[in-house]
This record gives C-alpha cells, structure tokens and sequence, in this order.
C-alpha cells in the first residue's frame, strides 16, 4: 500500500531558476493566477510558482541583509522566546501585548522583529511581482523551525507586506516548516484526487505514519528535525535543532579543523536521532550545500553510529525527482499553495475541513 500510494506522487518540479528576461514567455498563455511558494531561510529567500496546469517552475532567490540574518539568530536562541509563566512575566506580557495592539492601530509593525521580517518580505514581494508581472497578494510562506519563532510574528509580518496568508489545503491553520514544505516538494503526504475531499481524505487517512529525518545543510546554518509524517500537514515534531555556526560558510578549509566541524555536524545529528530504534524511513536532504560529499559522508557516519546502517541508499533515494536541493522546500511550499488556493477560493468548505492528530 505505502509503495502504491508514494507512485502516486510524481515529481513535482523542473529544478531551474527562470531568469528574469524569460519570465514573459514563461507567463504568456498560463490560464488563471500562480500560486506562490515562499521559503525564507536563515540567510536568503526563494521563490517557485505553480500554475493552473499544476506544473511548478522555480522563480529567484534573493540575499538578506545583517538585520534578518541577526534575526534569525536570535530566534535560534530558545532563550529569545517570551515567557507568560511568572507573575512579573504576565504583566511584561500584558504591557507587550497592548503595546503591539497601539502599533498595529497606528499603522506600524507589531514590533521591531516584525519590521525587520516584513522589511525582508516587502523586498521578496517585489522580486516576485517583477518577475511574473502580476501583484503578489497571497502566498504560501515556510520558515526554518526556530524555538523562539512565533507564528504571530510571521502573520503581523504578512498583514504589515500586504500578502494573506493561505490555509493548509481544506484545514483551518498555517503550515509553515520548511521541512513539511521538502516533504511536498518531493511528492510525499500528498493526496492524489486533491479536488475532491472525500476522495483526498480517504487517500490521505491511507498514508502511514513514518520517523523522516531532514538535514538541512544551508550556507548559514545546520538544522536536524526527526518528525513523524503521514501527510504534509502534520506538525509532529519528535526533536529538532538550528545551529547558526554549523553553515557552509563556516566550515574551515584546513583538514583538522574541518574533521572537527564535521564531527560537530555528525554529534548533532546523532543528538536528534537518539530515539530511534531503527533507520528513519527517509533522508531529506535540503539547503543549498544538502550535496557537498564531506557533508554526505558525515550523515553517513551518524546514522552508523547510531543503529550501524548503511545510509547510503536513503541519502540517494530522492536525488533524482528533488532537483535542487536549495529550491526544495519552496517547490514544496509553492505546490500547497496551489491546493490551498483552490479551497480558499470555493470558501474553504468548513465541512471539508480536517483535523491532524
């Protein structure tokens, strides 16, 4: 059943960036309005469109300054997070939160760290508007998994932008990890007959519930995510971690010190699959650097460590449909965006609507 469901789910995407000078000849003779896919990382933003005919093609990407980077930090930092629980911690909540009320009144961003993410979103909204030549006014964003990161934040952001933020197809909350956005890009937790909900939840109540493990190796960051996953939509973290200092960027070139970066890689990995009592199901690699060999070999040598498995075929499994890993997540994210444009524009019909356990 599992092999006949994941033959179901083709190949998402071509893995090309569409330059700028081809974006009219890409567009003419398209019927209806694309929808889009946003994945913002630790350092850059992407962007892929899916079209009426349900083909996805990848748009741009776009580098973020000091200020989003510094931010993205911070939200690594799970010591960043508000915390309600004391007494003094309620009223500095209270005051934050009339605070943030009289800037959304006034016309401001909710707080400093919204500006600096709607800042960033404005400068994307408008890379996307020049490239497909047609207003950007909803979206389908997917974000890193930061401890201290807030969903409010992410949807004052998107009010402050001008863009609505889509529902998960025919449910009534957001979807936003990067690593549900890969799932989908690689045809995985997806239903086929997706226009019709009875059919769609029966395919869908189908799809057994698996340990995934994604490495995203970007050139800012490292991050490792155990989730168990039936359908894109789930939110079943099992265990994950950000590291800032684990980027491509910082890897040194020197062989000592680079055994060492990769032993940290390695130890991290290791930390996150601890609970595992047998090979995750599959590898999803993402991040621009998600192919670097020493990196490779590294996953290689913790999946030994922990269960003396040979990963080799996992990490070669999704090679040939993901195409490039750094455009992964917003092919993934621009596809839910599409199925969630299409019920957002019949109502949504609450009927339809699901609840993910």
């Amino acid at each position: 059943m599992l092999f006949l469901l994941l033959s179901l789910c083709s190949p998402l995407v071509s893995s090309r960036v569409i330059p700028h000078h081809h974006a009219t000849e890409l567009f003419r003779g398209r019927e209806g309005v694309p929808a889009i896919g946003l994945h913002l990382t630790t350092s850059y933003a992407t962007a892929a469109i899916r079209h009426e005919n349900e083909t996805i093609d990848d748009l741009l990407r776009i580098e973020a300054d000091s200020g989003y980077i510094n931010l993205m930090s911070r939200w690594a930092d799970i010591t960043t997070k508000q915390n309600c629980s004391t007494p003094w911690e309620k009223v500095q909540c209270r005051l934050a939160r009339q605070k943030r009320n009289v800037n959304k009144w006034l016309g401001r961003p909710a707080t400093p760290d919204v500006g600096i993410l709607s800042a960033f979103l404005t400068e994307l909204k408008s890379a996307v508007e020049g490239t497909i030549g047609l207003p950007l006014t909803r979206a389908y964003p997917v974000f890193p998994m930061l401890p201290a990161l807030e969903e409010e934040d992410i949807q004052d952001a998107l009010e402050y932008t001008g863009i609505k933020w889509l529902f998960a197809e025919r449910r009534s909350y957001h979807t936003f990890w990067e690593t549900n956005a890969a799932y989908a890009g690689l045809g995985y937790g997806l239903c086929e007959l997706w226009k019709d909900a009875g059919q769609c939840e029966d395919q869908e109540r189908k799809i057994p519930l698996e340990p995934i493990l994604f490495l995203d190796f970007d050139n800012s960051s490292f991050a490792a995510s155990l989730q168990g996953m039936s359908t894109v939509y789930m939110h079943y973290n099992i265990t994950s971690q950000a590291h800032l200092d684990l980027g491509w960027f910082n890897m040194p070139t020197d062989d000592v010190p680079r055994a060492k970066f990769l032993a940290r890689i390695q130890e991290v990995i290791v930390d996150v699959g601890s609970t595992l009592v047998r090979p995750p199901t599959k590898i999803i690699l993402l991040g621009e650097y998600a192919d670097d060999e020493d990196f490779r070999e590294a996953v290689k040598a913790a999946i030994w460590e922990l269960l003396e498995f040979d990963a080799s075929s996992l990490l070669e499994a999704n090679m040939m449909k993901r195409g490039e890993p750094m455009m992964l997540a917003a092919r993934g994210a621009a596809e839910m965006a599409g199925r969630a444009e299409y019920w957002d524009d019949r109502g949504g019909s609450q009927d339809a609507f699901v609840v993910e356990l």
